[in-house]
């Protein structure tokens, strides 16, 4: 695989992983991940860290971290209900950015 297209799949994974987590994307966590991330040996594209950790488990690892570390996670008042429509259009741009979570 070329290096450029190995670097893109490795940060749209990391990026899908911090979304999965309501993480920013601008977080300082993602320059972290995508440092020591690498895609996995086998037929499928699953991207790892290097160290075996799935991108969740790692996510995880650093949310058990003290201050400053736990910064770049959501607080629970970061949240918007699916069904608050009025909620999630004025929080658009933020739920975009990871900033915001969406909870159903």
């Amino acid at each position: 695989m070329d290096d450029s297209l190995r670097r893109f799949h490795i940060r749209s994974c990391v990026r899908d992983a911090l979304s999965r987590h309501g993480i920013a994307h601008d977080s300082p966590l993602r320059a972290q991940l995508e440092a020591n991330a690498t895609i996995a040996v086998g037929t499928d594209s699953r991207v790892v860290m290097k160290n075996g950790n799935s991108l969740d488990a790692e996510i995880e690892n650093a949310r058990s971290l003290p201050r400053p570390a736990a910064e770049n996670f959501p607080t629970g008042s970061r949240t918007v209900a699916k069904s608050d429509t009025d909620g999630v259009r004025i929080h658009f741009a933020d739920i975009a950015a990871g900033k915001v979570l969406v909870t159903e």
